[in-house]
């Protein structure tokens, strides 16, 4: 088995149906620290256990089409429960609300929609435009391999393996990277570790080498992506940008391809800038700044 499905590893402790015919399910995981950023764990393992216990719920809609989860407080390595409420089932979509709860405090709360894309290839009426060519990046063999911060404790680096191929800042069009991101030890793709990796970049601004950004952490607090097809191989094409960035927040938007130019998902997240020293215990409050100058 795999580190990442031994880490996302989930028990089914309750199954129920409620008196409005709602199904209710409950799950206990057990979160590791090889994929901590810090002394949290990183937020795309929150969800790839999150989205173990959501593809179970449903077994006529088992892959996600969308997905949009609200990070509410840190979580850290050990026992964590999850509660799974299937609150629509529908013949071609199915919605799902989960919550990860830790030490009975709710950490994470996602609301999904189901679908089947193993059968969702039957063409459909309405427009349709041609699909967005695929940036021409060097294969990932030819790319920069991005480690971590020797200054840090990023368990999460040794877990995958970053290339980067390009790296663009330009005045009012923000930062983009260019490409590719895996697991380490070569485990196919599928839409469980498509979960975890939209959120597994290292952050744009550290890639860019923007002022003081080596200071600071940069937790999501919101991630949506949208699942358009189960990716194949071992490593994910990526073009992501960051173009507005104020008052200590900004967003990233990432494209996805697999290895054979398929368009696998799309994602935003919302994420705040914080020092680094608030992720292993020092303080670091105050304005953005004076959190900058930490």
């Amino acid at each position: 088995m795999y580190e990442f499905d031994e880490a996302t590893a989930v028990t089914l402790e309750d199954d129920r149906v409620v008196k409005n015919g709602e199904r209710r399910m409950r799950f206990a995981a057990h979160m590791v620290a090889s994929f901590n950023v810090g002394e949290v764990v990183n937020g795309g393992y929150v969800n790839g256990v999150l989205a173990a216990c959501v593809s179970r719920i449903s077994e006529q809609h088992p892959h996600p089409a969308t997905f949009t989860t609200h990070f509410l407080g840190r979580t850290t390595p050990g026992a964590v429960a999850v509660e799974v409420r299937l609150i629509k089932q529908g013949r071609s979509s199915s919605t799902v609300v989960a919550t990860l709860f830790q030490n009975d405090r709710p950490t994470a709360a996602a609301i999904v929609n189901l679908i089947d894309l193993t059968h969702d290839h039957t063409p459909r009426p309405g427009p349709s435009l041609p699909p967005r060519a695929v940036p021409p990046i060097p294969r990932p063999e030819h790319c920069e391999c991005i480690g971590g911060p020797t200054t840090r404790s990023i368990a999460l680096d040794s877990r995958l393996r970053r290339r980067r191929a390009s790296v663009e800042v330009a005045q009012g069009n923000g930062v983009e990277v260019n490409g590719w991101l895996g697991l380490s030890d070569g485990r196919p793709l599928d839409v469980h570790v498509l979960s975890f990796l939209v959120d597994a970049l290292k952050p744009l601004l550290m890639q860019a080498k923007i002022e003081h950004a080596e200071k600071c952490w940069f937790p999501t607090t919101e991630l949506t992506w949208h699942c358009r097809a189960i990716p194949r191989g071992e490593w994910l094409q990526f073009r992501a940008c960051t173009r507005h960035l104020k008052n200590g927040a900004g967003e990233l938007d990432v494209e996805w391809w697999d290895e054979t130019g398929e368009l696998v998902a799309l994602s935003r997240q919302y994420f705040t800038i914080v020092s680094w020293k608030k992720n292993i215990g020092q303080g670091g409050g105050g304005t953005l700044a004076e959190r900058s100058r930490l």
